[in-house]
């Protein structure tokens, strides 16, 4: 296996699989897929913003040209704690296999990364149709039966951060 220089994101989230014992985590060392095994956002960060927004139309908080959507309602950094919550979330293949799921997508909580005040990586999650949009692939959804519907117990980890930020329309 090739050495892989990590940045210190990826090691706060190795020592939180290790601390919380999560049975779920990825080995980023791990050879195939995606670079690093497919954990999101596989690519180095600074800080994380959460945002409300609400686009009725679908598109993910980044849109296309780089700017961010102009319906956001509200914004809020996230601690170390409430960034390694989601990305263990995010993450975690029991996030993931619905066996229903709606198509509505209009995404209202999104995620982005900043590297030195650019954007890195971003997500855009609709918690009402339990789909998602990243601007990286997540591997955790990749082996999983209907890997692109949030499972009970993710959609529930998400509207529990969603509602511990403030933001509304999280149901």
């Amino acid at each position: 296996m090739s050495q892989r220089k990590l940045g210190w994101n990826k090691w706060v989230f190795i020592l939180g699989c290790i601390l919380i014992y999560h049975t779920s985590c990825f080995n980023p060392l791990a050879e195939g897929g995606a670079e690093l095994g497919g954990i999101f956002p596989d690519v180095d960060y600074d800080k994380a913003i959460a945002y409300h927004f609400e686009d009725l139309n679908g598109q993910a908080i980044v849109l296309e040209n780089g700017k961010l959507n102009k319906t956001i309602k509200k914004q809020k950094e996230l601690t170390e704690e409430n960034t390694r919550d989601f990305l263990q979330t995010i993450n975690s293949a029991e996030t993931y296999g619905a066996k229903d799921c709606g198509q509505c997508f209009l995404p209202r909580f999104g995620v982005v990364f900043y590297k030195e005040k650019e954007v890195a990586a971003h997500i855009s999650i609709c918690l009402e149709c339990g789909h998602q949009k990243a601007s990286v692939e997540v591997g955790a959804q990749a082996n999983v039966e209907n890997g692109n519907c949030y499972s009970a117990v993710g959609l529930g980890k998400l509207t529990k951060l969603c509602k511990k930020l403030g933001f509304g329309q999280c149901d």
